[in-house]
């Protein structure tokens, strides 16, 4: 796809129901085919894990995106907004993460555990991750 497209590729892992060794070591066989490294950080993920990462014979010298991150509903407004604040400290650790993408913009769903979403169900700002998330970097 790379030589027709000129396009980068990866593919998107989700491993947040697992421990951290687990989403260090994700899918080392994809990954080394990988343009850059994408992850999903449903649990708290450290500095120290991003390192680890990019220290990885299958990620060194790529770039992170964190393709999809967030808090649902179940959480405390304390743990949603400790959550958003741990993947700001991951995109601003180091210049080679270049971004993270909310999971979602709006729930998808009625029940809590389907509730990710920045904005609430009459469309209104979700004020305790929405004051988080409009403070992460935009430019990298």
């Amino acid at each position: 796809m790379r030589e027709v497209t000129d396009k980068a590729i990866t593919h998107s892992r989700g491993l947040y129901k697992y421990d951290a060794a687990s989403w260090l070591h994700g899918s080392p066989e994809t990954d080394a085919l990988s343009d850059f490294v994408d992850v999903h950080a449903y649990r708290a993920s450290t500095p120290a894990e991003a390192d680890a990462l990019y220290a990885s014979d299958w990620a060194a010298n790529k770039q992170l995106l964190i393709g999809e991150f967030g808090a649902n509903m179940t959480a405390t407004v304390v743990e949603r907004a400790a959550a958003y604040q741990e993947v700001k400290a991951l995109i601003e650790h180091d210049p080679r993460c270049v971004g993270g993408l909310a999971w979602t913009i709006y729930d998808t769903g009625t029940d809590t555990e389907s509730m990710y979403g920045l904005y609430d169900e009459n469309r209104q700002p979700r004020q305790d991750i929405a004051d988080v998330f409009a403070t992460f970097p935009t430019t990298r």
